[in-house]
């Protein structure tokens, strides 16, 4: 009897997420040991029980872990799949970590157009930590100097609302749907608040349809 109430103990609190027949609630902690220890079946297993449980973080380091090939088989796809899921909860790395994936055409179609919005947009709304605005900067300076002036002026005049659902399409969007199109609640990027006097100045010209209605 013992046994068998030790048994339905252990499943219980696996069930509820927790490490271990010990009570031991899973961790970012714990699932970093496990990664360090060289358990990488084990680490995926406990950063996807926290990634369940909303973490946005653990979502971020499984995409990370499929992006880079640490522990597991590189697998861009997947890598997308986890960042996507980190975009919706707003984690401040998802957005560039997905630009990259877009820049480099790497788990889908390339466009340096949304990889540049992808950056800018981190850049400009301040998000993640120093190193995430250092690394994306980065990134931002380089598509800067490699993109043709009339892609950029072209991708500053989409709205963010268009990124959002092309990024939730991975890219596949067909159509351009008149609910992103610029309205009075939605600005193109280039009449945002963001920018400074100086650079509003060089923000003057004309966008094409569809994105000329603003």
């Amino acid at each position: 009897m013992k046994n068998l109430i030790y048994f339905i103990f252990t499943l219980y609190v696996i069930n509820q997420g927790f490490v271990s027949t010990y009570g031991q609630e899973v961790t970012p902690q714990i699932a970093l040991e496990a990664e360090k220890a060289g358990q990488h079946e084990k680490a995926l297993q406990l950063f996807g029980k926290l990634a369940n449980k909303g973490d946005s973080r653990a979502m971020i380091h499984i995409g990370n872990k499929y992006y880079s090939g640490d522990g597991v088989g590189v697998d861009y796809k997947k890598a997308f799949d986890w960042w996507l899921k980190a975009f919706s909860a707003k984690n401040g790395d998802a957005p560039g970590n997905i630009g990259v994936l877009f820049r480099d055409g790497k788990g889908v179609q390339k466009n340096r157009k949304i990889a540049y919005l992808l950056f800018l947009y981190t850049h400009m709304e301040g998000l993640g930590t120093e190193s995430t605005q250092i690394r994306v900067n980065g990134h931002l300076r380089r598509e800067v100097a490699e993109l043709p002036q009339e892609e950029i002026m072209e991708a500053l005049c989409y709205t963010w609302e268009y990124v959002v659902i092309y990024v939730q399409s991975r890219g596949e969007l067909k159509t351009i749907p008149e609910n992103v199109l610029p309205s009075a609640g939605k600005l193109r990027i280039k009449d945002n608040d963001w920018w400074l006097p100086d650079e509003r100045q060089n923000l003057g010209f004309d966008c094409k349809s569809p994105w000329d209605n603003g």
